[in-house]
């Protein structure tokens, strides 16, 4: 009895006892739970590691179609950029390839995440195995190059509609060179009826709009991406300039007085002294009346100063170059009309108007960016000019006859106008 007791003791002691349950229990679910905990590690540990080769692909995919030079040394850009980050890729060992041609690189890299914990479970089921994770990582950047242009017909405002109105039965030509409107609306350039465009090119944050008639354009119509800052910035105090006399002419006169109010031209010719004038006025110009002047800027001082060529009128105006001006008024130099006013209200009962007759030449840039700008004619407009580029709020370009704007500084001896150049822009990005 003594015995039986002995051995029920001992078994209740031993169902007691858990020693060793925790071996038991590794040995029996301890793989499958590494294995688990593994793959949740090795997931997020691989899922960091490919961003990261992601990152270091797409960086030496962009270095090799940014860098300068042959296509053998932008790749060995793009491929000393893989080197040098290898080393950094603590468990991790990679093969990369890299092609480059002129305008892209691809790069294809086969990585090995080593050490990964599902590795270390399937090697202690000796009935599996399994090798390091395997990352496929590839990455292409292109460059898309953006062309260059010049702009000879330039609207300023940023969100009329019309802001370039071109009408009429005409022919409008831009030779060599693009409008651009800063307008954002959907009929931001609109031309209208028979006219005939000739252009480099219509860039425009809005729309192009053609209505009626049969009229052909020329030049592509680009969407631009972008404001476009005014090109030109000088800065004419409206209260520091004195205001001059008034004129009113109905036969020939010679205009010596540098400042003037109001100018009114009925007939004859009104020539203008080499130098800069500033008028506070009205200049108007009579059917029968003409203007003139060589190597001459008028200034258009203050929200009342402007222009009116009226049906019949003549402009025949050539800027002066820097060389023909004093140290003060070097910035006028390849201006025919600068109008700048400090008042930023409503300016559109202000506009300049140039209904130039037969003989109607401007030979310099027109600069109203704060007033609009209509130039019509039924005579030919800018016939026998090279030089006449237009930067207004609103530019109206209208009637039957010829309209030419030219953009040749050089035929004239000015200097090249930096800012209605817009260079080739290169755009390098990543393609999915």
């Amino acid at each position: 009895m003594k015995s039986l007791k002995n051995t029920v003791k001992s078994l209740k002691t031993l169902f007691r006892n858990e020693s060793g349950n925790v071996s038991i229990f590794f040995a029996l679910g301890g793989v499958p739970l590494l294995m688990a905990v593994g793959v949740a590690i090795d997931s997020q540990r691989i899922a960091h590691t490919k961003a990261e080769l992601q990152s270091v692909a797409d960086v030496a995919a962009i270095a090799a179609v940014s860098a300068k030079g042959t296509i053998e040394e932008r790749k060995a850009a793009g491929e000393a950029f893989l080197v040098a980050n290898k080393s950094k890729m603590y468990g991790v060992d990679y093969d990369s390839a890299l092609q480059v041609d002129a305008d892209s690189a691809t790069v294809q890299m086969n990585s090995q995440v080593k050490g990964t914990l599902t590795k270390v479970a399937f090697a202690l089921n000796k009935s599996s195995s399994a090798g390091d994770m395997s990352v496929p990582i590839i990455a292409k950047a292109v460059k898309e190059t953006k062309p260059g242009y010049s702009i000879c017909v330039f609207s300023t405002s940023e969100d009329a509609e019309n802001a370039i109105y071109l009408y009429g039965t005409g022919v409008f030509t831009a030779a060599g060179c693009s409008l651009y409107a800063n307008s954002s609306d959907a009929a931001a350039v609109h031309v209208q009826g028979n006219k005939d465009v000739i252009t480099e090119g219509i860039h425009s944050l809005g729309g192009l709009k053609v209505t009626g008639g049969s009229g052909n354009i020329t030049g592509e119509f680009v969407k631009a991406t972008e404001t476009v800052a005014d090109p030109f910035n000088i800065v004419v105090d409206d209260e520091a300039t004195p205001t001059g006399d008034d004129v009113s002419a109905s036969k020939n006169v010679t205009l010596d007085k540098k400042f003037y109010n109001d100018i009114s031209i009925k007939k004859g010719t009104a020539t203008f002294t080499p130098g800069v004038h500033y008028i506070t006025g009205e200049l108007s110009v009579s059917a029968q009346g003409k203007i003139f002047g060589n190597g001459v800027t008028l200034v258009l001082v203050g929200k009342n100063a402007r222009l009116r060529i009226q049906s019949g009128g003549v402009i025949d105006i050539t800027a002066p170059r820097a060389d023909q001006l004093p140290d003060g008024e070097k910035q006028f130099a390849g201006f025919a009309v600068y109008g700048y006013t400090n008042d930023d209200g409503d300016l559109s009962n202000y506009a300049n108007i140039l209904l130039g007759g037969a003989g109607s030449n401007i030979r310099g840039i027109v600069y109203t960016p704060n007033q609009d700008l209509e130039v019509s004619g039924n005579s030919g407009f800018n016939v026998d000019s090279k030089y006449s580029p237009l930067v207004a709020n609103k530019i109206t370009l209208g009637g039957n006859g010829s309209i030419n704007i030219g953009l040749d500084y050089a035929a004239y001896g000015f200097a090249k106008p930096e800012v209605l150049f817009i260079p080739e822009v290169s755009i390098v990005h990543l393609v999915k």
